[in-house]
């Protein structure tokens, strides 16, 4: 349905009164195309407070990353822990410091002889997040190779602390608790 609304046509002048009024086509307009210098300077000005808030922020992202793979990890550990105890079986934490890699493994027992079966997909580290160290309390700390944390099914678990580094240097200490099986998290470098 179109609705038309009218008005009522106004006199106009005369001839030459018409003749010096100012017409322009319709959609056409009479200023200049563009942007001024002074809009053109708000805008940088605009855009460089925003980059000074935002900028800092994402140099954060190292930090992200960190807490994320350590926050990971720590579940892992404690999903082990309780697999152990529900299982009845030896289960490994098994750590490729130089790859920045962890899987869950457990010790399947074949009468005269253990058998080490992964239990899911290995995982990786975030970006820019690699394994400074690995503690393990009475075998002492590894900076390279592989390290396996052992949790048992009487409810103990190897007692180490794992170092994190991420790019920017940050560090993360993951300290594993042996009867609770559970990773305090620090935010800093810290031995034990």
């Amino acid at each position: 349905m179109v609705i038309s609304i009218s008005t009522p046509l106004a006199r106009t002048g005369s001839r030459g009164e018409k003749a010096t009024m100012p017409i322009s086509a319709t959609g056409t307009s009479n200023r200049a195309n563009g942007f001024t210098l002074v809009e053109l300077a708000v805008v940088l000005v605009i855009l460089g407070v925003v980059a000074t808030l935002v900028l800092p922020r994402l140099a954060g992202f190292g930090e992200a990353r960190l807490r994320h793979s350590g926050q990971q990890l720590a579940m892992t550990i404690k999903a082990l822990y309780n697999e152990a105890a529900l299982s009845g079986e030896t289960h490994l934490l098994v750590l490729w410091l130089e790859e920045g890699r962890y899987a869950v493994h457990r010790l399947v027992d074949k009468g005269d002889y253990f058998e080490e079966q992964s239990v899911g997909e290995p995982r990786e580290l975030d970006r820019g997040v690699v394994f400074r160290d690995v503690a393990v309390r009475g075998k002492g700390t590894a900076r390279s190779g592989e390290v396996k944390l052992r949790a048992y099914p009487v409810g103990w678990m190897d007692e180490s602390t794992i170092h994190l580094r991420a790019d920017d240097g940050e560090v993360m200490t993951l300290q594993i608790a042996s009867l609770a099986g559970m990773a305090e998290i620090y935010e800093e470098d810290r031995s034990f």
